[in-house]
């Protein structure tokens, strides 16, 4: 008997597919729409699967069915026959010659249309306004399904290495400095903020010695927009272990992504993962989230490119006081760029012209030449020095990247290798997956914009052993002055309270030495996971607070019940958090959420299925705001 039967079907409409011929079945389903042909046939599908249902021996049920309009739900009995397939080398098939059918629910015209391989071809905005229509196709329902299988083998992993599922609260404390919070009004004058991340309370669970814990829970950001692989809820895998450093939080999460891929996509890797520090990130691909499955260096051309004339170099080799301007290049080969032309340059890097360093393409001609119109002001001896250095064939297209700051080049670099691998056709749609442990992140993040410094992660992330010293020597630092009124600031970046200001160049210096024992996991180029070994001495965090300006009646205002739980033990431990939506996106090839979250929200935050947010009585509002 079929794990489907019901009152109304005993067998899918795939298992009755596959049942033997002569067998009475009973399906119910989704008509394609009214009986065709001489043998009076329709379709009928449900979730599982399709198969043909044949009215030529009952006009009556012709006739009731005539005006049947394809996505109405009709329940029908019969007996299997076989049929021979279109194709003389195809088994034959099965199809129900129908002795019952009744029409279980009508159907409007639907709004949502699809093409012939089930993709949909109606826009993103009715996609979510008629979602359960959306939902419908099976691409969709196989990408669901997915998720749910995805959710199986990370739980069943997890609990066979001794991990426990709890929940921690979605309703947290409001603090001013929760800039990206949804706030839940509760009470006059008193809020929660639903919580961005379970930091605070999955820490406080390693103070209650619960060792090793884990939840797949939702997680919220409130931001103005939000893009395509970006939404205002998402969900994530949380896991926190007790008596753990780096190498036994990479290892269990090695074994885990090694199990989820095999379970879900039957795809194998080669264990351990790749890992590589920030720093060799940055310097050997500009990007803290290299995405591995191509091979496009940028090279240090900035030594060759001297004497270069025009406003895009100068800019760049001139530099700024004592610092100096930096030129990175990468090669296409002449393979893989089917038209050098003029106009042809100009479109391929025409995607970086807003990236923070310029962008500029130029291809070798021979005798050394670079030309194009980027190339105008390279002469002929250093054109000669960089195709030397590059080891450059005729027909190479050269991208360069150049900017008085390094720290731009470095960000442009990133971008552009994700841009010109799309282009250039770099990378196999068919590869297995790229995954790598990015590492030591820097403790402190500089912001341009304010000059201000902030944690780079939350202020529990534990110092490099080797860097403790240098966090000794940075004293010279303070927090912003109050804004007086009226006064502008820039603030670019919002560290909020967490900002400091050294006064001196060597405590800058000393600042952006320090690194932490964060990571990440990079998929394809995307960031799928981050976490950190936390703090769990006091001498040190209270270093750290003090060295952010906070006092101590505000540490315990913000940090309370972790700093109290500080003064009676922590244990070491570590953790990460993985975003389920976003491997789930990757793994099937998707580059927008919509197509791996039952009901997600628009570009602005919004539902357009149900018009949510929605509309709250002033009244009502005010009172739960103010105070009485």
């Amino acid at each position: 008997m079929s794990a489907f039967a019901t009152r109304y079907r005993s067998h899918t409409c795939a298992e009755a597919a596959r049942a033997p011929a002569g067998e009475n079945v009973k399906v119910a389903g989704r008509a394609s729409g009214p009986p065709r042909g001489k043998d009076a046939v329709l379709t009928v599908s449900d979730p599982h699967g399709s198969i043909e249902v044949s009215l030529a021996d009952r006009p009556e049920l012709q006739e009731s069915l005539a005006a049947i309009t394809a996505g109405s739900v009709l329940q029908v009995d019969g007996v299997l026959e076989e049929f021979a397939a279109e194709r003389a080398d195809e088994p034959p098939r099965r199809r129900i010659r129908a002795t019952r059918a009744q029409l279980l629910a009508g159907a409007l015209p639907l709004p949502i249309e699809t093409d012939d391989a089930g993709e949909a071809r109606t826009s993103r905005e009715d996609r979510l306004r008629y979602r359960y229509l959306d939902l419908r196709r099976p691409a969709m329902r196989h990408r669901l399904a997915q998720r749910s299988r995805l959710v199986h083998a990370i739980r069943t992993h997890l609990h066979e290495h001794g991990f426990v599922e709890l929940e921690t609260p979605a309703l947290a404390a409001y603090s001013p400095d929760a800039t990206t919070a949804f706030v839940v009004p509760r009470e006059p004058g008193r809020c929660y903020a639903l919580a961005e991340t379970p930091q605070l309370y999955k820490q406080l669970l390693m103070a209650g010695d619960c060792d090793r814990y884990f939840q797949i829970t939702r997680c919220f950001r409130n931001e103005p927009r939000f893009g395509p692989m970006h939404q205002p809820e998402f969900t994530v895998l949380d896991l926190e272990m007790a008596y753990v450093d780096e190498p036994d939080v990479y290892e269990r999460f090695d074994a885990l992504i090694a199990h989820v891929l095999e379970q879900v996509w039957d795809i194998r890797i080669e264990l351990p993962i790749r890992r590589m520090t920030y720093q060799q990130a940055m310097a050997e691909f500009g990007s803290s989230r290299p995405d591995l499955r191509f091979s496009l260096p940028f090279r240090d051309v900035t030594e060759a490119l001297r004497g270069a004339g025009g406003p895009f170099f100068e800019q760049a080799l001139l530099g700024k006081g004592k610092e100096s301007g930096m030129v990175r290049a990468a090669v296409l080969g002449a393979e893989h760029v089917r038209d050098s032309s003029d106009p042809a340059l100009g479109e391929l890097v025409a995607p970086l012209q807003a990236a923070p360093a310029g962008v500029r393409a130029v291809r070798v001609g021979t005798g050394k030449q670079l030309e194009g119109p980027a190339a105008k002001g390279i002469g002929k001896a250093v054109a000669a020095r960089v195709v030397d250095q590059l080891g450059l064939k005729p027909g190479d297209v050269v991208v360069l990247i150049a900017h008085a700051d390094p720290g731009a080049v470095a960000q442009t670099i990133g971008l552009a290798r994700g841009v010109l691998a799309e282009r250039a056709g770099l990378v196999d749609p068919d590869a297995p997956p790229s995954l790598v442990w990015v590492t030591e992140f820097p403790f402190f993040e500089y912001d341009p914009a304010t000059g201000a410094w902030g944690p780079a992660r939350h202020p529990f992330c534990q110092p490099h052993p080797e860097d403790r010293e240098l966090l000794k020597g940075a004293g010279a630092l303070r927090r912003r002055p109050a804004v007086t009124e009226g006064e502008e600031i820039d603030r670019g970046k919002d560290f909020g309270a967490g900002a400091i200001f050294p006064d001196d160049p060597p405590a800058r210096r000393e600042l952006a030495k320090v690194r932490s024992k964060s990571y990440e996991l990079v998929l394809n180029g995307e960031e799928l996971l981050s976490g950190s070994i936390r703090n769990h001495e006091l001498r040190v965090q209270e270093r750290i607070f003090a060295m952010f300006g906070f006092d101590r009646e505000e540490v315990e205002r913000r940090y309370g019940p972790l700093m109290e739980a500080f003064r009676y033990g922590l244990p070491p431990h570590g953790g990460a958090s993985l975003g389920l939506d976003r491997l789930l996106a990757r793994m099937e090839k998707r580059t927008d959420l919509i197509d791996v979250i039952p009901f997600p929200k628009d570009a602005h935050g919004r539902e357009p299925m149900t018009g949510a947010p929605s509309p709250i009585d002033p009244e009502l509002l005010r009172a739960l705001l103010e105070p009485s």
